[in-house]
């Protein structure tokens, strides 16, 4: 049962969305589970913006073993890291969400594709500007 995953866990806590892509990094990197809080919810849209979302289901297509859950509001994240394997080798395609530049993605996986099992072959696809 996926639920069971998120029980006991040790938390590394973080407060807000600043930074989200790399404190998804950092968690991946070092293997420790986080939670993020408080997701943009002072704004006028508050919780995981769509963006966001994308870039987790990256996530999980160039890792195997990676578990999130994102509470009703969006608000709060709470992400299990798995093994870095960028998706074997095999060429991934990934449509990016169109509110967001491909750079935002790029930026983000670039430093964790480094270290995974098999080199990275992204295709990726959307906005390459704002």
């Amino acid at each position: 049962d996926i639920s069971m995953k998120f029980l006991n866990k040790n938390y590394h806590k973080f407060d807000n969305a600043d930074f989200f892509r790399f404190k998804l990094a950092f968690s991946l990197l070092t293997s420790t589970p986080i939670e993020i809080t408080n997701i943009h919810s002072t704004e006028y849209n508050i919780g995981l913006q769509p963006y966001e979302i994308s870039f987790l289901k990256l996530l999980s297509n160039i890792s195997n073993g990676s578990f999130f859950k994102i509470n009703e509001t969006g608000t709060s994240l709470k992400f299990i890291p798995g093994t870095i394997t960028n998706n074997n080798g095999e060429c991934l395609t990934f449509e990016s969400d169109i509110s967001r530049n491909i750079s935002y993605y790029l930026e983000g996986i670039f430093l964790i594709s480094l270290f995974g099992k098999e080199k990275l072959n992204l295709n990726i696809t959307g906005v390459t500007n704002n």
